[in-house]
Protein backbone atom coordinates (compact mmCIF):
# COMPACT_ATOMS: atom_id res chain seq x y z
CA UNK A 1 0.00 0.00 0.00
CA UNK A 2 1.22 3.17 -1.20
CA UNK A 3 2.26 5.78 1.99
CA UNK A 4 -0.32 8.38 0.72
CA UNK A 5 -3.30 5.88 0.66
CA UNK A 6 -1.78 5.03 4.48
CA UNK A 7 -2.42 8.90 4.97
CA UNK A 8 -5.52 8.70 3.66
CA UNK A 9 -6.78 6.19 5.86
CA UNK A 10 -5.35 7.63 8.87
CA UNK A 11 -6.72 10.78 8.46
CA UNK A 12 -9.95 9.28 9.05
CA UNK A 13 -9.18 8.55 12.21
CA UNK A 14 -8.75 12.27 13.25
CA UNK A 15 -11.38 12.72 16.09
CA UNK A 16 -14.70 14.15 14.65
CA UNK A 17 -15.97 16.55 17.45
CA UNK A 18 -13.78 19.43 16.34
CA UNK A 19 -16.05 20.01 13.09
CA UNK A 20 -17.76 21.78 15.62
CA UNK A 21 -15.36 24.31 16.59
CA UNK A 22 -14.49 25.10 12.77
CA UNK A 23 -17.33 24.84 10.66
CA UNK A 24 -17.85 28.39 10.57
CA UNK A 25 -13.90 28.41 9.56
CA UNK A 26 -14.49 26.39 7.05
CA UNK A 27 -16.77 28.27 4.85
CA UNK A 28 -14.74 31.63 5.55
CA UNK A 29 -11.78 29.60 3.89
CA UNK A 30 -13.70 28.66 0.98
CA UNK A 31 -14.69 32.93 0.81
CA UNK A 32 -11.15 34.42 1.64
CA UNK A 33 -8.61 31.82 -0.79
CA UNK A 34 -9.44 33.14 -4.09
CA UNK A 35 -8.75 36.54 -2.65
CA UNK A 36 -5.34 35.40 -0.72
CA UNK A 37 -4.04 33.82 -3.84
CA UNK A 38 -4.71 37.11 -6.43
CA UNK A 39 -3.23 39.52 -3.64
CA UNK A 40 -0.37 38.00 -2.05
CA UNK A 41 3.67 36.35 -2.78
CA UNK A 42 3.62 32.69 -3.77
CA UNK A 43 5.31 31.71 -0.07
CA UNK A 44 2.30 33.47 1.99
CA UNK A 45 -0.56 32.36 -0.31
CA UNK A 46 0.53 28.75 -0.34
CA UNK A 47 1.42 28.66 3.54
CA UNK A 48 -1.88 30.54 4.07
CA UNK A 49 -3.61 27.00 1.88
CA UNK A 50 -1.38 24.85 3.71
CA UNK A 51 -2.37 25.94 7.27
CA UNK A 52 -6.09 26.88 7.11
CA UNK A 53 -7.30 24.06 4.45
CA UNK A 54 -9.76 22.32 5.99
CA UNK A 55 -8.99 19.32 4.08
CA UNK A 56 -8.72 17.11 7.91
CA UNK A 57 -12.30 17.11 7.89
CA UNK A 58 -12.94 14.93 5.26
CA UNK A 59 -16.99 14.91 4.09
CA UNK A 60 -18.31 14.75 1.02
CA UNK A 61 -19.64 18.18 1.65
CA UNK A 62 -16.26 19.26 1.77
CA UNK A 63 -15.13 17.28 -1.16
CA UNK A 64 -18.12 19.34 -3.08
CA UNK A 65 -17.01 22.62 -2.14
CA UNK A 66 -13.24 22.18 -3.04
CA UNK A 67 -14.97 20.80 -6.91
CA UNK A 68 -17.06 23.96 -6.40
CA UNK A 69 -14.19 26.17 -6.18
CA UNK A 70 -13.08 25.32 -9.56
CA UNK A 71 -16.10 26.53 -10.84
CA UNK A 72 -15.53 30.33 -9.58
CA UNK A 73 -14.40 32.19 -12.40
CA UNK A 74 -11.18 34.31 -12.45
CA UNK A 75 -9.43 31.81 -10.02
CA UNK A 76 -5.35 31.43 -10.72
CA UNK A 77 -3.67 28.47 -11.87
CA UNK A 78 -2.21 27.81 -8.83
CA UNK A 79 -5.28 28.03 -6.86
CA UNK A 80 -6.78 25.58 -9.40
CA UNK A 81 -3.76 22.97 -8.84
CA UNK A 82 -3.72 23.20 -5.39
CA UNK A 83 -7.62 22.69 -4.93
CA UNK A 84 -7.11 19.61 -7.44
CA UNK A 85 -4.21 18.34 -4.77
CA UNK A 86 -7.10 18.72 -2.46
CA UNK A 87 -9.61 16.64 -4.06
CA UNK A 88 -7.40 13.58 -4.59
CA UNK A 89 -6.34 13.47 -1.30
CA UNK A 90 -10.03 14.03 0.10
CA UNK A 91 -11.28 11.23 -2.56
CA UNK A 92 -8.32 9.17 -1.05
CA UNK A 93 -9.63 9.99 2.87
CA UNK A 94 -13.00 9.33 2.30
CA UNK A 95 -12.29 5.97 0.01
CA UNK A 96 -9.99 5.22 3.21
CA UNK A 97 -13.01 5.79 5.22
CA UNK A 98 -15.16 3.26 3.35
CA UNK A 99 -12.49 0.57 3.41
CA UNK A 100 -12.36 1.09 7.40
CA UNK A 101 -16.74 0.65 7.84
CA UNK A 102 -16.37 -2.17 5.16
CA UNK A 103 -13.62 -4.01 6.41
CA UNK A 104 -11.91 -3.28 9.51
CA UNK A 105 -14.55 -1.95 11.74
CA UNK A 106 -16.77 -5.38 10.83
CA UNK A 107 -14.12 -7.71 11.33
CA UNK A 108 -14.89 -9.45 14.46
CA UNK A 109 -11.08 -10.73 15.25
CA UNK A 110 -10.25 -6.63 15.16
CA UNK A 111 -12.44 -5.94 17.76
CA UNK A 112 -11.64 -8.56 19.75
CA UNK A 113 -7.87 -7.34 19.53
CA UNK A 114 -9.25 -3.57 20.70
Amino acid sequence: MAIQDQQAIMATLMPKNQIDIVKDLIDAFFEVIPRAFETRERDDRDAFFFYLSPNKFASEELLGKFKALLDKPGITKSLVNKTKDQIEMLEKALQGRKVYLDTIQKDPKFKANL
